[in-house]
Order: structure tokens, then sequence, then C-alpha cells
């Protein structure tokens, strides 16, 4: 039972994130197209069409402020 266990955790490391992993950033991609052809219907510029990763990238970094005097 826990070589059958085993395999399938291994499929799941080997097929499903990979899927995931895909969609997301398919995902992202698909949004930055989104907003780069609303702009040139919109006739104008638009943002790159790689600005949902830069978003995604900032989001990342940004750090969590707490005051002292704030109640946790």
């Amino acid at each position: 039972m826990s070589i059958f266990l085993d395999a399938l955790r291994y499929l799941g490391y080997v097929l499903i994130f990979p899927g995931f992993l895909f969609c997301f950033m398919g995902g992202m991609l698909l949004c930055g197209i989104d907003r780069k052809m609303v702009a040139k219907m919109q006739k104008r510029v638009g943002p790159p069409v790689l600005q949902p990763f830069y978003d995604f990238f900032k989001l990342c970094g940004k750090e969590t402020i707490v005051p002292a005097v704030a109640h946790k």
C-alpha cells in the first residue's frame, strides 16, 4: 500500500503541479493580452503584455507593516 501511495504522490508532483503552474502563467499572459487589446480598441497605448507578471512580483515583494500601537 505504501508503494502505491508513494507512486500516486510522485504522479501528482509530475503531472498536477506543472499543470497548475501552466494555468497560472497562461492566465496571467491572457490577462495581459486582454488589457492590451482593450487599450487598442480605445486608441490608447496601454500597459505592456507582461504587466500582470510585474504586478504579481511587486505584490510578492511587499512588506507587511504593523504600527507599534496596533492591537494584533
